[in-house]
């Protein structure tokens, strides 16, 4: 039964009862209870899951730029493993950097204790981000660095096309 305020004549308000027009048969009450139990779970955890696809989306944008640097309109390869292998290392590489810096800002305690007073507690969830966001950042670092990064390193010195050269790192240019 809804309430619906109504004003009587002497100036007081009160509550009188509406009654529906139709009576809702049990389907449309169960899709109006899943409407209501969807909109309060986006409502608890909306900000989580935009916080979490936007993260994951710069990811996706970091390994897709550390590929492209060794594709064929940047560089040219003739060797056939490290055409396939390095491309592959380096977006693992760039999502390994980018999740560390990641990483050290969620530590930055007294950074979050300041941002929780300013318009942008109101959008991104901050009481989040040590325990959760830390974590999930400590983890993409262990996935990308160990998998994505390092075996294809494993195959390139494996099979001697990369070498490792050990130098005097001040006498020569070893960074050109």
């Amino acid at each position: 039964m809804l309430l619906w305020p109504t004003i009587a004549a002497a100036g007081t308000c009160s509550a009188v009862p509406v009654q529906r027009r139709y009576i809702m048969t049990s389907r449309e009450q169960k899709e109006e209870l899943a409407w209501a139990k969807s909109e309060a779970y986006f409502f608890n955890h909306g900000a989580n899951i935009a916080a979490i696809a936007f993260l994951i989306s710069f990811d996706i944008g970091m390994a897709a730029w550390g590929a492209w640097e060794f594709t064929e309109p940047n560089r040219t390869i003739d060797n056939d493993v490290l055409r396939i292998t390095l491309p592959i290392a380096r977006a693992g590489g760039r999502i390994v950097t980018w999740n560390t810096a990641l990483l050290l800002l969620s530590a930055c305690k007294y950074m979050w204790t300041w941002l929780r007073g300013t318009p942008i507690a109101l959008g991104f969830p901050i009481n989040n981000v040590m325990p959760y966001y830390h974590r999930m950042f400590a983890q993409t670092i262990i996935v990308m660095g160990c998998v994505v990064h390092s075996v294809p390193q494993i195959v390139n010195y494996a099979t001697e096309n990369l070498k490792i050269e050990f130098s005097d790192f001040w006498s020569q240019n070893t960074l050109a």
